[in-house]
């Protein structure tokens, strides 16, 4: 299931539960909730300190491959100077070297790229479990029937139910502690 697919089910299933716990009398108050996980990711101390960390662990990596291009580079040069046929042995050494460098680079990119892949991943699993366990501590405290993330595809919601600022404050103060 896609993640807009997954997003309008949450929605249905959330629609459905405030409709039937608001048609029962038994339900009491119904108090919603809604949050930007997004904003709170990007917006949050621990989501601007991941993303330097990740940026700069990418600009390192890109600096390693664009110096093992070069390296190609200058060998191919190396090799288009030779033009003797007493030196078929070297050229034939060095075109080996190039090609042997050429199957490196492209194989540290596949590396690179997965373990970036997997870094970010992790980082923003750790962002989220972080906020998840801020949201639930505010639906305790203050009482919320239910928290939902903001979702694209819902055309209005009432900004009094927001509490992503609220969700943004106790996240930066809960990692000030740390």
């Amino acid at each position: 299931m896609n993640r807009k697919s997954l997003s309008i089910a949450v929605f249905f299933i959330a629609a459905a539960f405030v409709l039937s716990a608001s048609l029962s009398h038994a339900a009491g108050d119904l108090k919603i909730g809604v949050f930007d996980m997004q904003k709170v990711i990007r917006d949050s101390k621990a989501g601007q300190e991941a993303r330097g960390a990740f940026e700069k662990d990418l600009s390192e990596k890109r600096a390693a491959l664009a110096a093992k291009e070069e390296n190609l580079r200058a060998l191919q040069e190396d090799l288009a100077k030779v033009t003797k046929p007493a030196d078929e042995a070297a050229k034939k050494q060095k075109k080996e070297n190039m090609e042997s460098g050429i199957k490196d680079l492209s194989r540290l990119r596949v590396e690179m790229e997965t373990e970036l892949r997997k870094r970010d991943e992790e980082l923003t699993m750790g962002l989220i479990k972080g906020v998840m366990a801020v949201v639930n501590e505010i639906g305790q405290k203050e009482k919320f029937t239910m928290i939902l993330q903001k979702v694209p595809n819902v055309a209005y919601l009432d900004s009094a139910i927001d509490i992503t600022p609220k969700v943004l404050e106790k996240y930066n103060a809960q990692n000030d502690k740390k």
